[in-house]
């Protein structure tokens, strides 16, 4: 299970008095609006203020006080730690948590995550027990447990059948 996850993105300075344009990497970019301290590059640093500005957010960050100090941040992640991470709603879960997941359908181990793709419908790729890569849509009517401390994802194994795609 992660300790920290990543939110954001730094993709460039913003204007001339150390603010950074960040690209978010959560669901819900009002979660920035919060955001008190965070992890820049293993440091832990305090949030002054924060703006949304469309699609981004827009961060002043304490001790980054001008353009030069914001552009040795472009390209590092802003992380927080599982303490200080949104809570979710029950039938949700963290990307992080789900990659490396053991898939199961009813008893039988199918193999591991390897990745989860947001889309229309968001789907997830996993490789079995050969090294095959598979994929199926995240979709809750398929799901028949997911249990992030042990993790495990149960499928069941009708649903499955009708979604699951191998690749060639």
């Amino acid at each position: 299970m992660e300790k920290t996850f990543k939110i954001g993105l730094i993709s460039k300075p913003q204007g001339i008095n150390g603010e950074v344009k960040v690209y978010p990497l959560t669901d819900d970019i009002k979660r920035f609006s919060s955001l008190k301290q965070a992890v820049i590059g293993g440091t832990t640093v305090k949030i002054e203020k924060t703006r949304i500005c469309g699609d981004f957010a827009v961060l002043k960050i304490f001790g980054i006080s001008d353009r030069n100090a914001a552009e040795t941040l472009r390209n590092k992640y802003i992380e927080v730690d599982r303490e200080n991470a949104v809570k979710l709603e029950e039938g949700r879960y963290f990307i992080a948590d789900l990659i490396g997941m053991s898939v199961f359908s009813d008893e039988t181990l199918l193999g591991k995550i390897t990745d989860f793709t947001e889309a229309k419908t968001p789907y997830i790729t996993a490789i079995d027990l050969n090294g095959k890569i598979f994929r199926f849509p995240f979709l809750k009517d398929a799901l028949n447990i997911v249990d992030i401390e042990k993790g495990e994802m149960h499928l069941k194994s009708q649903r499955l059948k009708e979604i699951i795609l191998y690749e060639d």
